[in-house]
This record gives C-alpha cells, sequence and structure tokens, in this order.
C-alpha cells in the first residue's frame, strides 16, 4: 500500500478510503443521488477480505472540494497471477447531488489519471463496468467516450424494477412460480432479520447451514462480520425459513434508499426431497420488503460477458431470471 499512498499523496482533494473512519465515507454516501449498493462501506470490506487469498488491496477513492467529502468510488484490484493484476471492475464516481456537471467533469479527470498511475504500478488491466442505472452513471460514460474509450463487451443485470405495487410485480414472475408460491406462503412463512430484530443464535443457525451444505469452511470468518456490520448498519437483510424449529434457508440481501441485490443463499438439502420451495418463498418475502421500502431496483442476477457457466450457476440464474421484470445492459469499456 506505501506505493499506492504515494501515488494518492500527488492529488490535492483526495484520500484513500483505508486511511478515513466509516463516518467520513458515509457522509458522503448518505447525499450520493443514487445510491448504488456496490458502494455500501461493509460490502467493499467484504469484498476485499474475501479476496484476501489473492493479495487484493482496497483503493476506494474520497474525493473532496472546499474541505468537505463530494464524491466516492469503490477501486478493488487483486492478483489473478504473479505481478499480474485484474480488478473487480472499475466504477464510475458517485456525487452528492449538489455537485455541478463542470467539478464532476473535473473529477472524472482526476480519477482517470490516478486509475492510470495504478495501472502502470500493478500492470492492471484497465476496464470500466457502467450499469447506467443512475445519472453519474451516463455522464461518466460520456465523459469516457470523449476520450476514446470503445464497448469491448456487456453484462447483463435482470431486475426487479419497483412498479410501485406488489402486485404488478407479481404478476410478471414466472407462470409456474405461482402456484407454488400461493399454496405455500400460508404454511411456511419466510421471517427478516435486520438491524432492529438481530438474533445472534440465528446468525450463528446461517453460518453452520452454510458450513453444513459446503461440507466445510468456504471462507474467512471476517467475510461473515463484515457481513454481519452491514445488517447492523441498516445497509442487509437476512431472510430465513423456519418450521418446527428447524431451519430449512436464509437468504443474505444488501440494500440501499434505491437499490438490492441477492448476495448469498444456503437450503437444507430436507427441503427438495420435501417439495418445500424456500428460494421461492424468501424471495417472494424480500421483494415484499424492498417494494415497501420503495427501493428502486433489485437486481437479482448478472449475466457475465464471456464467462463460461457451469451447469449449476446456470440453473441458478435461471431460477433467478423468473422473478426479473427487466433487463439492462452493463457496459465494458477499455481504451
Amino acid at each position: 500500500m506505501k506505493k499506492i499512498k504515494k501515488i494518492i499523496e500527488k492529488y490535492v482533494n483526495v484520500s484513500l478510503m483505508s486511511d478515513k473512519e466509516r463516518g467520513e465515507w458515509s457522509k458522503i454516501y448518505s447525499k450520493l443521488s443514487y445510491q448504488s449498493v456496490d458502494y455500501i462501506f461493509d460490502l467493499i470490506n467484504y469484498r476485499v477480505t474475501y479476496l484476501k487469498s489473492c493479495n487484493s488491496k482496497n483503493l476506494s477513492l474520497i474525493f473532496y472540494f472546499n474541505g468537505n467529502p463530494i464524491a466516492i468510488v469503490p477501486i478493488i484490484i487483486f492478483n489473478k497471477k504473479k505481478n499480474n493484476f485484474d480488478s473487480l471492475g472499475l466504477l464510475s464516481p458517485s456525487f452528492d447531488k449538489e455537485v455541478s456537471k463542470k467539478l464532476k467533469f473535473e473529477i472524472f479527470s482526476k480519477y482517470l489519471e490516478i486509475i492510470d498511475e495504478i495501472k502502470k504500478n500493478f500492470s492492471l488491466k484497465l476496464k470500466f463496468n457502467i450499469g447506467c442505472l443512475n445519472y453519474d452513471d451516463y455522464e461518466f460514460l460520456s465523459f469516457l467516450n470523449d476520450k476514446n474509450f470503445k464497448i469491448i463487451g456487456m453484462n447483463k443485470i435482470f431486475l426487479i424494477k419497483n412498479k410501485n405495487s406488489f402486485e404488478k410485480i407479481f404478476s410478471d414472475f414466472r407462470k409456474s412460480y405461482k402456484p407454488l408460491i400461493n399454496s405455500n406462503i400460508k404454511k411456511y412463512k419466510p421471517k427478516i432479520m435486520n438491524y432492529n430484530n438481530f438474533d445472534e443464535k440465528i446468525w450463528s443457525k446461517f453460518r453452520k447451514l452454510h458450513k453444513k451444505i459446503a461440507g466445510k469452511v468456504t471462507r474467512k470468518s471476517e467475510t461473515w462480520n463484515h457481513q454481519k456490520k452491514a445488517l447492523l448498519n441498516n445497509n442487509a437483510i437476512l431472510v430465513y425459513l423456519e418450521t418446527q424449529n428447524k431451519f430449512l434457508g436464509f437468504s443474505f440481501f444488501y440494500y440501499t434508499n434505491d437499490e438490492a441485490i441477492y448476495a448469498s443463499a444456503v437450503f437444507d438439502e430436507k427441503s427438495k426431497s420435501q417439495k418445500i420451495p424456500v428460494g421461492h418463498l424468501i424471495q417472494y418475502k424480500a421483494i415484499k420488503f424492498f417494494i415497501k421500502k420503495n427501493i428502486k431496483n433489485y437486481k437479482i442476477a448478472n449475466a457475465h460477458f464471456n464467462k463460461k457457466s457451469s451447469l449449476k450457476e446456470e440453473n441458478i440464474l435461471k431460477f433467478k431470471k423468473g422473478f426479473a421484470n427487466s433487463i439492462v445492459n452493463e457496459l465494458i469499456l477499455n481504451n
């Protein structure tokens, strides 16, 4: 990180997220014109920790004007191969809603300069993933276009867009899902755990079922701590199904004022043999929660450009797509 700090020190009014307390990041996050899930403090730390075995580095930046934070951008790089770093996909800076267009473009230029220096020092593949779900994305896309960046691919993001009516959203579910849900939702009632009703025992059950189904511990305990922090900071929920004192499944979701994502899940094998549609019922409960919160976009699935999927991954994607009512393209650009 010494090399990174030397790069950042060259620039006025820029600091690393890792050098600041949560409060500094949260101060600007609460003022963003659109709160993307990817900018959640605890999710960024989760991803960095998850990739620790690949020598991950948190290079996320805070931009200032007159001493006040006005923009943030997550940057995570990791060592895919020896001396060959990759990134999770560089995003556009996200701004305080009061920032002028002129100042935004000045920050875009500074951001690109910093990325170019990081690229030189870490042999980083320079690519941006722009989802075009908010105005900052469109403005940054325009900026990259002026800098002769080219579109080299597109990921597909499957969404559940808020139609201000759960009934309208439910009507868009895959036809086979509706009777499955309607015939089981009264008997098996999923529950939500959030910052208001956090229960360490239920959290522990989630972790234990994850280990049981995987057959081993698959990730560091620190990643679980970051997820718990997100939940306690009102940026996540855990939806679960319990019957006769047995937990049949859990799903973990991140969310903001504008967006939500389906992050992880685990289901007891017995629920499959008993033909209980645990995944469907948990999604039903989560979607109702997001609609009540007036969240604009629930990003339920991604289909990644140029990636070979296993049969298991294809089946998971097929399941998720059955709830979606919209698709947007995430543009991948480089120069």
